[in-house]
């Protein structure tokens, strides 16, 4: 959701729990430290004030960026925290390159997530998703981000983002090209760009679909398996002195009190299946699995006029007239009630939810954005453009679900675009077949697939763009 940017004091960062916000009120405490990015909260001068009169491209850039294959093996040297050691402070710069800030943010032991003014970002120990929509300029934020890798991380050299384990970079195509900043334009202009920051020579990039309609971009990069004993930083740092307080006998030492110790062993790829150590380790502990990478997106446009209107705040006058304006604010009180509303808080099969936790917000005059936790370490994320000829909806998460029918289904039935693209990114584990087999045979009453393609990806990543409209 573009906007018209009110800059947010941190001194206006206020501690939030969600049970109260659905129950309409806010617990509020002044937050005083800047650096603290563990506790939940809210931007309410922001929130206040944000306006997204303006608003025009719902289509996001997304942008993510792994430091390491698992968040327990992590670069030698790095914090226990990995990537969420990045105090609030340097997150609020990486996102003023961008032209983003932030609103208010939920976290979990595992995760940390940020609404944004535009989408959301995601912050892992081991990696970073950053999507942003309208005129923002997410690939700005690499040399930051580089610069941050090594402040705070003690990374071992300054080439950060060459050494980088895995980056992806995918949009869907735009609908205003040409008022976008100039390094998102073009796509070719994109792929410049990030041939400044990672190896060409390692890159892959793929354009989807029908491109005379929507069609969807993918750039992927990052550490060949080949080449993992020269270049991984796992492996490279093992000499750096200031990793050596890390190396006990031959074994990194990682994890609360140097308890998790693991042989050294360079990154490898998913098509090398679980590294022996890896699985040894998830059977000590009794993992209830080990879950790669798996992305499930469905990008629609053409909204059904009542279902966007569901998101137009005029809908919406005067719900909270109990509300404390110096304490509470209309946009997310409203966009916690939107989602109960529309039943976008419970789109997933029960069997696969142990835990939600929900931000969402609802813009001025008309939008909606959301970010959910699942199950502790997973998210979903939806963000709503309801304006009619323009219209524009995204879905998008990352757990591994066994009813991904079910879950495309009932987003559909509640947005009810007219067109959408699914977008399903799998690692190719022995696990994944059958999920994909089900998503290439999935059929959508009153929808008729228009475009299917599978593409088996660089470093064993499956891919399947679907296009559909209504009948």
């Amino acid at each position: 959701m573009v906007a018209s940017l009110i800059t947010g004091n941190i001194n206006s960062y206020s501690s939030y729990n969600e049970n109260d916000v659905n129950q309409n009120h806010l617990n509020h405490e002044e937050k005083n430290n800047s650096n603290e990015t563990t506790t939940d909260f809210i931007n309410h001068e922001l929130s206040v004030n944000l306006d997204s009169s303006n608003a025009f491209e719902g289509p996001e850039k997304l942008l993510e960026i792994w430091i390491s294959p698992t968040d327990s093996v992590l670069p030698i040297g790095c914090p226990e925290k990995g990537l969420r050691a990045i105090p609030l402070e340097g997150i609020e710069q990486l996102l003023d390159l961008v032209n983003c800030k932030i609103l208010s943010k939920i976290s979990t032991n595992e995760l940390d997530a940020y609404l944004l003014s535009e989408s959301s970002l995601f912050v892992y120990t081991n990696r970073l998703v950053l999507k942003t929509c309208g005129t923002t300029a997410t690939l700005l934020c690499l040399s930051k981000l580089q610069e941050l890798i090594i402040d705070h991380l003690s990374w071992p050299n300054d080439n950060v983002l060459k050494n980088i384990y895995r980056i992806f970079y995918s949009r869907r195509s735009f609908m205003f090209p040409d008022r976008q900043t100039e390094i998102h334009q073009s796509w070719s202009n994109e792929l410049t760009w990030l041939n400044k920051y990672f190896p060409s020579s390692t890159s892959k990039a793929y354009v989807v679909g029908d491109l005379s309609h929507d069609h969807w971009y993918l750039y992927l990069n990052g550490v060949n398996t080949q080449q993992s004993n020269k270049s991984s930083p796992a492996t490279s740092s093992v000499s750096s002195p200031r990793s050596n307080s890390n190396l006990e006998n031959g074994h990194i030492r990682n994890g609360t009190n140097g308890h998790n110790n693991y042989p050294i062993s360079p990154i490898v790829s998913p098509k090398d299946a679980i590294p022996q150590f890896l699985a040894n380790r998830i059977a000590r502990e009794n993992y209830d699995g080990f879950q790669m990478d798996d992305s499930l997106e469905l990008l629609m446009t053409e909204l059904d006029s009542e279902s966007a209107s569901n998101f137009q705040l005029s809908k919406h006058e005067n719900e909270f007239p109990s509300m404390d304006p110096a304490h509470e604010d209309y946009g997310h009180l409203l966009g916690h009630k939107m989602m109960q509303t529309t039943g976008l808080d419970s789109i997933f099969d029960r069997m696969d939810v142990n835990s939600l936790k929900h931000d969402a917000f609802a813009f001025t005059p008309c939008g909606f954005s959301s970010n959910s936790i699942i199950n502790e370490k997973y998210y979903y994320t939806l963000h709503i453009t309801p304006e009619q000829g323009w219209s524009y909806a995204s879905f998008e998460t990352n757990l591994p679900n066994r009813n991904q029918s079910f879950l495309v289904n009932n987003v559909i039935e509640i947005l009810k675009p007219n067109k959408f693209c699914l977008v399903f990114v799998r690692e190719n584990l022995s696990n994944s077949e059958n999920c994909l087999d089900n998503l290439i045979k999935f059929d959508l009453n009153n929808y008729t697939r228009v475009d299917k393609i599978v593409y088996d990806l660089k470093y064993d990543y499956k891919l399947l763009y679907s296009y559909y409209e209504r009948n």
